[in-house]
């Protein structure tokens, strides 16, 4: 498995990927599982949820995120009207959700937002936002997709270009030609 900075965001070869998906899940793993849907259903939130995902595939990489605890994060799927993603802890359990359209998205932009949200889990900034944390955070996520080959300077522009077009304007409103400004420097430091 290729890390980006243990334990934090990795990435898996096919090879352990397939391995790991013939594994029975641990009994840690089906309680923590068991409790997020649980809560969530408490919470009346199931109906929008189409899927929770333990290592999902992104960009067409198979992926997995830790958070500053060490703990995995789930993915889930769902329903965001205003948001493109977000990263959250429930029930204790740290969780980054995705938009129902992230699929649709170009590899280079899932690969960035996915890396945006764990690096939050992973500073252990959830549930904060401010401008000068979101250049923070875009800088490690660029730089952590960079240091794994995941993405090039065109790629990066690719990110900004997608972000900042009108077709994405409503999920995407704080980006712009500063934010990608600022990452593609924080891509060529």
């Amino acid at each position: 498995m290729a890390e980006f900075d243990p334990p934090h965001l990795h990435v898996q070869n096919q090879t352990d990927h397939r391995s790991r998906d013939h594994a029975a899940p641990s009994r840690q793993s089906v309680a923590r599982t068991l409790t997020l849907v649980m809560v969530l259903s408490l919470c009346h939130v199931t109906s929008s949820i189409a899927q929770i995902i333990a290592n999902p595939i992104v960009g067409g990489v198979p992926v997995n995120c830790a958070a500053v605890t060490g703990q995995p994060v789930l993915t889930m799927v769902q329903f965001l009207a205003t948001e493109p993603a977000r990263s959250a802890i429930i029930s204790g359990t740290p969780v980054i959700i995705l938009s129902n359209r992230f699929y649709e998205w170009p590899r280079a932009v899932q690969l960035f937002v996915y890396a945006h949200e764990c690096v939050h889990h992973r500073m252990g900034y959830v549930g904060t936002s401010s401008p000068n944390l979101e250049s923070q955070v875009d800088c490690q996520a660029i730089r952590l997709l960079k240091a794994q080959a995941l993405v090039d300077r065109m790629a990066v522009l690719t990110i900004g270009d997608f972000l900042s077009s009108p077709l994405s304007a409503t999920l995407f409103s704080q980006f712009g030609p500063q934010r990608t400004f600022a990452i593609l420097k924080c891509f060529d430091e």
